[in-house]
């Protein structure tokens, strides 16, 4: 909320000193932290299983199939994926 509110009152902090580029930098600076306030929303919580978190299982099954395959075992996990 405090983005949203910050970019809407950004133009007027810049329209006595800059004039007509206000526009155009408000843009810009506003562009930027929504964008980081985007990828701070998304990196919260990273073990949600969306496309961009940390593929937890794929790397426990990693793990485990490095592991069995060190003890000489023949029944690795299979991936439920594929």
């Amino acid at each position: 909320m405090f983005v949203f509110i910050h970019a809407t009152l950004l133009p007027f902090v810049f329209i006595e000193e800059i004039g007509c580029v206000t526009i155009p930098l408000t843009i810009i600076i506003s562009f930027v932290f929504l964008c980081l306030d985007m990828v701070g929303e998304r990196t919260e919580d990273p073990f949600e299983n969306r496309l961009e978190d940390v593929p937890l299982t794929a790397l426990s099954l990693t793990i485990e199939t490095n592991l069995k395959e060190q003890w000489g075992a023949d029944n690795f996990p299979t991936s439920k994926d594929t």
